[in-house]
């Protein structure tokens, strides 16, 4: 009540509807089932097309980058994105361990966009190296959300 009161006397309107940011509309995404082992769906990094695998067990996105020297067909470049920005720090290798194994990436900002759903300067990770056997075989996924 005392915020209201507050926002009321300093002129500001806190129950008309035109200050409120309009609620997006519901989007699901449409995941593809691999062998029953895993879920991946299409996002785009720097307006390019990734395919990510959804693990329920990761707080970072991670993609394949094309300067990763072990990796078949690394789907991300950063030098042809109009949107990524290099972090500060941008040399320092960040280690992340997942059940399958474990990546060395290199942490920028970029461009993330999910169906409608759009994220203008989103933290990520460029995989350049990694020992996770299923990134090179399986050909299903080549990021990591």
């Amino acid at each position: 009540m005392l915020l209201g009161q507050l926002a009321q006397w300093a002129g500001l309107a806190t129950a008309d509807r035109s200050l409120r940011r309009p609620t997006p509309a519901p989007y699901r995404q449409r995941l593809e089932n691999w062998r029953n082992v895993q879920y991946h769906g299409a996002l785009e990094v720097g307006g390019q097309q990734v395919m990510a695998v959804f693990d329920t067990g990761s707080f970072n996105l991670l993609v394949v980058s094309e300067r990763c020297s072990e990796c078949p067909k690394p789907p991300y470049d950063p030098d042809t994105s109009p949107t990524f920005r290099a972090a500060p720090n941008a040399s320092r290798i960040v280690k992340h361990r997942f059940g399958s194994g474990p990546t060395e990436s290199l942490r920028g900002y970029e461009r993330v966009q999910i169906g409608p759903l759009v994220s203008p300067n989103q933290t990520f990770y460029q995989i350049v190296g990694h020992n996770i056997s299923a990134l090179n075989e399986s050909g299903s996924f080549n990021a990591i959300v």
